[in-house]
This record gives C-alpha cells, sequence and structure tokens, in this order.
C-alpha cells in the first residue's frame, strides 16, 4: 500500500517534465525564428505551426495522461484508505483478542498452578498415609505371624500330648481285650439240674431269683449258675 504513493508522485513529476520540455521547446523554436531572415519566415512558420501542433498534441497527450493518473492517483488513495482502514479495524481486533488471549491465559495458569499444587499436596498426603498404612500392615502381619507360629507350637505340643495318650490308651485297651479273652476262655458254666418234685396240696410259696453279680470294670468274670433250682415247701 505504501508503495503506490511513490509511484503515483513519479508519474506526476514525468508529466510536469514532459511540459517543461515542450514548453522549452517552443521557446527555442520562438528564440530561431527571431533570428532567421524575413526569406524564410514563411518555411519557418510553417515548420513552427507544426513543431507547434505536435506539441500541442503532446501537451493532449501528456495532459490525457496527467489526468489518467490523477485518476489513478485518486483511486489508488481510496484504496490505501479502505486498506488503511481494514487494517486498522483488523489490528484493533487483533489487539482485543490478543488483550482477552493473554488474560484467559494468565487465569488459565494460575488456576493449573493451584490445581497442580493442591493435587502435589494431595499426593504428598496420600504417600504419607500410604506409607504409614503399609507399615501398620507389616507390623500386624508381623505380629499375627508371631502369633501364629506361638499357636503352631503350642497345637505340636498338644498332638504329641495327644498322640502319646492315645498310643496309651490304645495299649490299656489292648491289655483289656486280651485279659476279656483270657477270662471268657477260662470261664465254666455249670450243668443246670431239674429236680422232680411231687405236686403240693396247697399253693407254694415261689422262692425269690438269685440276684446277678455285677462284673467287675477291669477284667469281668462270668457267674456262675446254682446248682439246682429251689423245691418248694408242702402244706401241713
Amino acid at each position: 500500500m505504501s508503495e503506490k504513493q511513490p509511484a503515483a508522485a513519479s508519474k506526476k513529476t514525468s508529466t510536469l517534465m514532459i511540459l517543461l520540455c515542450i514548453a522549452l521547446v517552443v521557446a527555442i523554436v520562438l528564440a530561431v525564428f527571431g533570428y532567421v531572415g524575413k526569406n524564410s519566415e514563411a518555411s519557418l512558420n510553417q515548420q513552427l505551426n507544426t513543431q507547434i501542433a505536435d506539441a500541442q498534441t503532446q501537451l493532449t497527450a501528456a495532459a490525457d495522461k496527467l489526468t489518467a493518473s490523477d485518476s489513478a492517483l485518486a483511486d489508488s488513495k481510496a484504496q490505501l484508505e479502505t486498506l488503511q482502514g481494514q487494517f486498522d479495524t483488523a489490528k484493533t481486533e487483533y489487539d482485543a483478542y490478543k488483550t482477552t488471549a493473554e488474560a484467559t491465559l494468565t487465569e488459565a495458569k494460575t488456576a493449573g498452578d493451584a490445581a497442580l499444587a493442591d493435587l502435589q499436596k494431595k499426593f504428598d498426603a496420600y504417600q504419607t498415609k500410604a506409607a504409614a498404612d503399609l507399615k501398620s500392615a507389616q507390623d500386624s502381619a508381623a505380629a499375627a505371624q508371631a502369633t501364629m507360629s506361638a499357636k503352631n507350637d503350642e497345637l505340636a505340643t498338644k498332638v504329641g500330648d495327644l498322640t502319646a495318650a492315645n498310643a496309651d490308651l490304645t495299649a490299656q485297651v489292648a491289655d483289656l481285650t486280651a485279659q476279656l479273652a483270657q477270662a471268657t476262655t477260662k470261664a465254666v458254666v455249670p450243668e443246670v439240674v431239674v429236680a422232680v418234685t411231687p405236686e403240693p396240696t396247697a399253693t407254694p410259696t415261689a422262692t425269690p431269683a438269685p440276684t446277678a453279680t455285677p462284673a467287675p470294670t477291669a477284667a469281668p468274670t462270668a457267674t456262675p449258675a446254682p446248682t439246682a433250682a429251689p423245691t418248694a415247701t408242702p402244706a401241713a
């Protein structure tokens, strides 16, 4: 945009230089005409008129070029003003956007720093708590392992005692079984003798049956049967 103004000024300067050259040519022609004799006045006048016509043509062309240059310059100025307005609008919008973006960036950075600090604080607290929980769990596991070891030792001792007691009881049961078998072999069952008595004339009184003797707990023995059944006494 800024390069169009010097170009338009250069065109205007060239037009002025052309006009000055034409004026100089006319002056030279007039000076030559003053020194020329009257004999050559007609031919010189004709040449002069021709040159003047050419100069007028060139002057008209230069004026047309100047008018076109002024029109182009006016158009260029209008375009420059339009572009300048667009540039000013864009610059204003850019400045507003830049200000808003910087404010947003500052706010986001502040919020990010605060969030990062809070996150770091929470992480440190979590790390401390996790370390404490881990140590507590390790201590509890060690205590539980020690308790389990003690209980295992106690149970192992009880299992040993029970195993020994079981072996002792097994030996006692075997001994009692042998004794019972031996006592059963030695036991003699006596023959029962039934005596026939005459029919009584009166109702005999029943004699109670003998009570069985209980066997001992350690080594039970068979109770021998009675030798004969009791006889009824006849009434008088």
